[in-house]
């Protein structure tokens, strides 16, 4: 069995290949059908006719366009801009919404949609302890999850309930900056039986080293690794999420400065480099900080590692050079989630 994704040490260089081949799993994210067990995720029903226009005013994205079978993600900010979570808004009725987020646990997403909560008619519930999410990644994904849409071919952004062997499967079309992504959420009880039909209709099981070898190579940040209340969205690589024409939402202010007054300092990059470099590890040049390794994955390709990084201004192009440590110089490029972007926000 592959191990399931959660929150992460994204220094994956240690983590023993899952069932000895994780290349096998990579290649089947990258170029087939790869899915990938999300059981610790957040699940959250958010029920009431004021709940979707609560959401818009909180969160990055535009939303009050959103109509019943379609999802978006959004952003929920602090006051100071930073991250608090990253989810999807799926909506399935006038009145019902569900919450995603690859966030474990609940706790902040439920707590900063609560604090606001006053006298709209909303109401949260979460059910991530009695639900499962798996998503599967790749170029033949839409097709795959046909098994269990009923033959359908979702479109990015559109959303579907369907029974299935006798339980009802919630699926989402969330795709990568490079790749196709279906969500599946599903009864705790019924994911085996779900996980089965899409690998017998061809759909290798991948686990933690092939999924951020994945992620990193489509520059997709991570809660426990890229996304956090240390950063905002517009350094985690996520202006694409962020509305800059709806007007005010939680931490709107200061995103909005950073991004009239070019006050951005840092953001995600893609690097290489020859030799493994920890998580968290400096980076450096002159002597002076250049920022910090998010995420490490050995590079498919076996030719050294390659991960994400938080750097400065002044290496934002293509081919800057700077030192990981004392010792490990590293190469930095520009990760294909800023230069692919997807739908904005509004």
């Amino acid at each position: 069995m592959t191990a399931p994704i959660g929150k992460i040490d994204a220094s994956a260089s240690d983590v023993p290949a899952e069932n000895g081949d994780w290349l096998r799993q990579y290649a089947a994210l990258t170029t087939g059908a790869g899915i990938v067990d999300f059981p610790d995720a957040t699940v959250v029903e958010h029920t009431g006719p004021d709940a979707l226009d609560l959401l818009h005013r909180l969160s990055t994205a535009d939303l009050l366009d959103l109509e019943d079978g379609q999802a978006r993600d959004t952003v929920l900010t602090s006051d100071r801009g930073r991250v608090v979570d990253v989810f999807t808004v799926v909506r399935l009725g006038a009145d019902r919404l569900l919450l995603l987020s690859d966030f474990p646990p609940p706790a902040p997403l439920l707590g900063g949609i609560d604090r606001y909560t006053i006298v709209e008619d909303a109401r949260l519930n979460d059910v991530s302890g009695r639900s499962v999410r798996m998503a599967l990644i790749g170029p033949a994904a839409p097709g795959v999850s046909a098994a269990i849409t009923g033959g359908k071919n979702l479109i990015p952004g559109q959303a579907l309930i369907t029974p299935v062997s006798g339980t009802d499967v919630l699926a989402v079309r969330r795709d990568w900056p490079l790749l196709p992504r279906v969500d599946f959420v599903v009864a705790r009880e019924s994911a085996t039986v779900i996980k089965s039909i899409l690998e017998d209709a061809g759909a290798v099981a991948a686990g933690e080293r092939a999924f951020h070898a994945a992620r990193i190579a489509s520059g997709v940040p991570h809660p426990g690794a890229e996304l956090s209340e240390d950063v905002n969205p517009l350094e985690a690589g996520l202006e694409h999420l962020v509305s800059f024409t709806k007007g005010c939402y939680v931490g709107q202010e200061v995103i909005a400065r950073l991004d009239a007054y070019d006050k951005l300092q840092r953001r995600l990059m893609k690097f290489s480099a020859p030799a493994n470099v920890a998580q968290g590890l400096a980076l450096t040049s002159g002597g002076k900080r250049a920022g910090h390794v998010t995420s490490l994955s050995p590079a498919p390709d076996g030719d050294g590692f390659v991960g994400l990084a938080l750097v400065r201004k002044r290496f934002w192009e293509d081919g800057s050079e700077i030192m990981a440590g004392e010792n490990t110089p590293i190469t930095v490029f520009v990760p294909p989630s800023q230069v692919l972007v997807g739908t904005p926000g509004g």
